[in-house]
C-alpha cells in the first residue's frame, strides 16, 4: 500500500503524501520507520462529537470492557461502588473482584458527579480523570481516583473525517 502511496505521489509530482490515521493505527505505526510527521489536533468545539443517550443501558453494554480495564490495572481483588452522577442519570455500579454489575443500592458509593458531557470524554478516553476532575463542575473524592483511572484510561481518540459534523 505504501508503496502505491509512493507512485502516486511521484507521478503527481507531490512532495507530501498524508494519511488521516489514528497514531496507534497500525498502518501508522509501520510507515514511521520510514519518516513520519504526527499532526494531532484537539478541537475546542466540532469536530468529533459524541453524546450518551441512555446511561444505564450503556454501562450495561460496557460491564465487560470495564471488568477487562479492572483487570488490566491490577484492581483484580478491588470490591466497592461507584455512583454516576451526571445530567441525564444516576448509575450505580458494585465491583466485586474484578466482576461489575449495575445496581440499585448506592449505599458506601464513592460517588463521581459531573456533566454527561464529561463522562462521554472520559469513555472516549478523550481527556484524563485527573483533567476532568480539576473542573470546578465536578465532584469526587480522591479515594476513587485509582478506580476512574482504571475505568477511563486516556487513549489516542480518533473519529474518522466521514463522521465529522
Amino acid at each position: 500500500l505504501l508503496y502505491a502511496l509512493a507512485e502516486q505521489a511521484v507521478a503527481k509530482r507531490c512532495e507530501n503524501i498524508k494519511l488521516y490515521l489514528p497514531a496507534d493505527h497500525p498502518f501508522a505505526e509501520y510507515v514511521q520507520r520510514f519518516g513520519a510527521k504526527w499532526r494531532i489536533i484537539f478541537p475546542r468545539h466540532g469536530a468529533g462529537m459524541m453524546r450518551i443517550i441512555n446511561q444505564e443501558p450503556l454501562f450495561h453494554a460496557l460491564t465487560p470492557e470495564l471488568e477487562h480495564r479492572i483487570t488490566l490495572a491490577h484492581l483484580r481483588d478491588y470490591t466497592g461502588k461507584l455512583t454516576l452522577k451526571t445530567d441525564i442519570g444516576t448509575t450505580h455500579l458494585s465491583i466485586d473482584h474484578g466482576h461489575m454489575r449495575l445496581s440499585k443500592d448506592p449505599a458506601q458509593s464513592m460517588v463521581l458527579a459531573l456533566s454527561q458531557q464529561r463522562l462521554m470524554q472520559l469513555l472516549a478516553g478523550y481527556r484524563s480523570v485527573l483533567d476532568v476532575i480539576n473542573d470546578p463542575e465536578v465532584q469526587t473524592s480522591r479515594d476513587a481516583i485509582p478506580l476512574l483511572q482504571a475505568l477511563f484510561p486516556k487513549g489516542i481518540p480518533f473519529m474518522y473525517s466521514a463522521d465529522h459534523f
